[in-house]
This record gives structure tokens, sequence and C-alpha cells, in this order.
């Protein structure tokens, strides 16, 4: 129901197909503690990649340090997000998996400040988007938008520029797409788990179904860390 199910098929083809990270390079994975954050961030550290990991609140940003293994954390909800990330990503960003902030910042700062505006090296008097906080040709992967979800009016990218001056390449995906591979993937992600290579954390809600509606609402408050489960029965978890 999580690493073996949706979730980490989403974050395996949504980062390895669409992103192609290579080692060495720099991935940000935004909605890092969440399910499929979680196992995209883990899947780049197999694949020899430096990953930054994107989530609200300082205990999330350590949990994905110490326990998961991040090479750095940048809360979203902290005053200094923009220079946080900068600091984090000294070498511009290769890949950017995105769970939401892309479209509409979860922390209500928008795309600008993921991607910077700044003065062009060359001419320091025009403002232009020629060097930002991306490497020319670099990969973003649109995985949700759950900023989105329940807004009455959508909102997206301000500097719409920076894609055609950094000749960004961005996608959006749906895992069923690739229903004909999930065997060959979650043989991957099954040997990934029994090696130790990929750590778990399930959130898991307490008291039957009757609590989902609970669950669902922690989904969008940020409680959860890891895959959001309801425990419907009294039988001892296999989890």
């Amino acid at each position: 129901m999580s690493i073996l199910g949706f979730t980490g098929l989403t974050a395996y083809f949504g980062l390895l197909d669409i992103c192609n990270p290579q080692p060495g390079e720099t991935v940000v994975v935004s909605g890092a503690a969440g399910a499929v954050g979680m196992m995209a961030a883990q899947i780049a550290k197999i694949k020899g990649c430096r990953v930054v990991g994107v989530a609200g609140g300082e205990e999330k940003c350590r949990f994905l340090k110490e326990e998961v293994g991040l090479d750095e954390a940048v809360d979203y909800k902290s005053e200094n997000f923009k220079e946080a990330l900068e600091k984090a990503t000294p070498k511009y960003i290769d890949v950017f998996f995105d769970n939401g902030i892309l479209i509409s910042c979860v922390a209500d700062c928008s795309w600008r400040d993921g991607i910077r505006r700044m003065s062009c090296s060359c001419c320091q008097k025009r403002e232009v988007f020629y060097r930002t906080n991306v490497r020319t040709n670099s990969r973003f992967s649109i995985c949700g938008a759950i900023s989105q979800y329940n807004t009455r009016k959508a909102s997206g990218p301000r500097t719409f520029n920076n894609i055609i001056a950094q000749r960004i390449m961005v996608k959006g995906f749906i895992v069923f797409d690739y229903e004909s591979r999930y065997a060959d993937a979650r043989k991957d992600i099954a040997g990934w788990l029994k090696s130790g290579k990929i750590k778990r954390r399930d959130y898991i809600v307490e008291g039957g179904i009757e609590k989902a509606e609970e669950g669902l609402q922690a989904l969008f408050e940020g409680k959860n860390l890891g895959k959001c489960l309801i425990k419907v029965g009294k039988e001892k978890s296999r989890l």
C-alpha cells in the first residue's frame, strides 16, 4: 500500500523516466517528507545524486537529513526559504521533482523564490533571466499540485520566461501510463528495500474507517511523515 504500491511506482517512474538523474547532479524534491517525495529523494541518492529535500517544519527537515540521509533539507515555512534554498544548491539544480511547489508554492512565495530573478552577470543594469537557481537544460517532473486541489482560482509560475531562458524541460505524468512496467519497477524497489538502501515511514491513523476524513485532512495540513494509512482492523499490523 506504500513502497511497493503507487507511492513507490510514482516516485520511480516520475524521477527515473522523466528526469534521468545522473551521478553528481543536484536533485531537489519538494514534499520530501511525504510518501512519494521521500521515495523519490532516496532513489536519487541511490543513483549517486546530491539530494536536497524541501519540507514543512524543522522536525521534518531534521528527519530527512538524520534518518533518510539527504544531503540538505530546506524548510519552506521559514522566512529565509529563498536564501536557504540558494545556499543548499550552490552548483544549481539539475533535477526538480515537484509535488506542488512549482505550480503554486505551498510556502506562498511563488515560483520566483524557487527560481530567482537575478541580474545578469554580464550586465548588472539589466534584469534578465539568464542566471537562476536552475542549470540550463534542467529537468522538472511535475508529480502533484496539492496547493491547487482545493482552490477556486488556480495560479501558476510568474516568471515563466525562465523556462525558455534556461531551456527547462517541464513534464507532467500519470503513473498509470507505466502499467506495463510495474513488475520491473517493483523488483528494483524491493531489492533496494531489502538491502537497506531505502527506508520507509508510515503515518498510521488509528480508529477505523471513521477516521478516514481525519487522515485526509492530515495530508493537507502536512502532519504526515511518509505514507498516510488508516488502520481499519484490530489485527496486528504487517507493515
